[in-house]
């Protein structure tokens, strides 16, 4: 849902603010040249920029084009979705028929 709402935020309206995204951690111990800051040709690298969109104003969306790409867009996460639930169902239907034929001491032919 929250990438929905992203997508459509960054589609369907201008950018609000860029920000720089939020320095990773320091995953290993910094040498003494390189904590001081004297270490040649270290360069701090130019920090990504983030843009944050708003929530698109309902006349966007209401738009005839825009309101055919939402459905469609809702129609393809549904049947992912649909296909997920299913594909699982299948699979714990298969587990547990394969349990029931181990259970009765039947032997599945090998393919």
């Amino acid at each position: 849902m929250t990438k929905t709402v992203k997508s459509l935020c960054t589609q369907y309206s201008p950018s609000l603010v860029s920000i720089p995204r939020p320095i990773p951690a320091v995953t290993r111990m910094l040498t003494p040249s390189e904590s001081d800051g004297t270490k040649s040709g270290s360069v701090t690298p130019e920090p990504e920029l983030e843009s944050y969109h708003p929530f698109p104003p309902p006349s966007h969306l209401s738009s005839p084009d825009v309101a055919a790409l939402l459905v469609l867009d809702i129609v393809q996460i549904l049947s992912k979705k649909l296909r997920r639930c299913l594909g699982t169902r299948m699979v714990r239907a298969r587990l547990q028929k394969e349990r029931k034929d181990q259970r009765d001491g039947f032997i599945p032919f090998v393919r």
